[in-house]
């Protein structure tokens, strides 16, 4: 293969650095995934990509042919990227591991494929459930109007002329215009998304026995439990699981503890048991990392903090932010903040005088307590209750109610994206 000109490569990879961002957030990837750029080229995207991903990320980049392949390895290997696997593909197949990629994208390759249904095929084992897969190629424009032209300069002046027949002077292909249009236009048959000006439009689609289908493989939710203690609370997540009250699994159990209850008890309901503490992390930035990486390669979709008596770091809140959840056992914000756990919070609710005490779930920030509720529930305060007796009653409801709002999350009767106020249960 032919060197290509510098400037040009250049501009290619200026190009992907630009729409990387934007390309992550509508496949709904986070750093530290795995994604696949299924036709790499030249591997520019599939570089910016991988930087975009971190370290702890991988993408692998697939073509056909050895100078192909070759091109690529070069390219990461002059922007000094070593998170990019390159896989030759095929006519058919993609040739990626089952089940590997949080995400799969596609640039100019569908309009090729001789055996589109194998492909998809491919490309859908690929994707781990609830991943996503967009394909940018104009041709899938020009084909589904009806048109027929060879040269792309043609098929670009084609859709252009066909889409001012239809919308007008509403029509472009050259400016932001042409979104709305390809909206109002194609939105029955792709859900089309928009990079920068210059770029193609953005489809995102997955055709399936010659239709069009979802890009999104449905899946049960996944949650992350971390925890210190015996792990009571991950037991009844756990039967709730496997019983359907929540539709999810607990897919990792992480803890500060290696002798942790809540380790055995994951380990026994054969759940990915993880002991990550300063005894295997002695720096906190590294800790901080270990954690993330563990939940982003378990694919979790909600963080619940059961029992755990670590402060989260930065890495952790940041990539699952708005999604990590903690419950504590009072109405907060009144006994909630530092120093304010375990016995400390009933002793406290019984020196008040307090009538009612309950549960709270929150969502966790930086500090302690602090984060928006999600929902409280009340517990009474009898005159004769004793320290273990108050602590008793509200942990039996506690259990409760978390498998209760979980359920909700999972059926999406509660979005935690979109929580105002607080939802009281009496």
């Amino acid at each position: 293969m032919a060197q290509r000109p510098a400037a040009l490569v250049r501009q290619e990879r200026e190009q992907a650095a630009r729409e990387t961002p934007q390309l992550a957030a509508l496949l709904a990837i986070k750093p530290g995934m795995i994604v696949a750029d299924v036709g790499a080229g030249g591997g520019a995207m599939s570089v910016a990509m991988a930087k975009w991903l971190g370290p702890e990320g991988r993408v692998y980049a697939m073509d056909i042919g050895a100078a192909q392949l070759a091109e690529i390895k070069g390219a990461a290997a002059e922007e000094g990227v070593s998170n990019v696997v390159v896989l030759e593909g095929a006519a058919a197949s993609t040739n990626l591991p089952n089940d590997c990629c949080h995400g799969i994208f596609l640039r100019d390759v569908y309009h090729h494929l001789t055996k589109p249904n194998e492909f998809d095929d491919s490309l859908l084992a690929g994707l781990k459930p609830g991943g996503r897969l967009a394909i940018m190629d104009q041709a899938i424009f020009v084909r589904a109007m009806g048109m027929n032209t060879e040269r792309p300069d043609g098929a670009v002046r084609a859709l252009g002329e066909r889409l001012s027949e239809l919308f007008g002077e509403h029509a472009s292909v050259d400016d932001s215009t042409l979104t709305a249009v390809c909206e109002a236009f194609l939105k029955p048959i792709f859900d089309v998304a928009r990079l920068d000006p210059d770029a193609l439009p953005l489809l995102e689609t997955l055709r399936q026995a010659r239709g069009i289908g979802s890009t999104e493989r449905a899946r049960a939710m996944n949650i992350g439990v971390l925890a210190s203690h015996e792990g009571t609370t991950l037991q009844s997540l756990l039967d709730a699981c496997s019983s359907g009250r929540i539709e999810g699994r607990v897919a990792v159990v992480v803890s500060n503890n290696g002798d942790s209850g809540a380790l055995r008890r994951a380990r026994q309901a054969g759940v990915e048991a993880v002991h990550l503490s300063s005894r295997t992390h002695e720096d906190a930035t590294a800790l901080d990392a270990a954690i993330r990486g563990v939940l982003v390669a378990a694919d979790v979709d909600v963080v619940f903090l059961a029992g755990y008596m670590k402060k989260l770091g930065p890495l952790v809140l940041e990539a699952f932010a708005g999604r990590i959840l903690n419950t504590h056992p009072a109405l907060l914000p009144r006994f909630g903040g530092p120093g304010m756990y375990g016995d400390r919070v009933f002793e406290a609710v019984l020196q008040a005088g307090e009538a009612e005490s309950g549960v709270s779930i929150h969502l966790v920030d930086a500090d302690y307590d602090t984060g928006a509720i999600v929902r409280q529930c009340r517990v009474p305060v009898l005159r004769s209750d004793s320290l273990d007796a108050l602590k008793a009653r509200v942990r039996a409801r506690e259990k409760e109610f978390v498998v209760d709002t979980l359920g909700q999350i999972a059926k999406g009767d509660i979005r935690l994206a979109t929580l105002r106020n607080p939802q009281i249960t009496l």
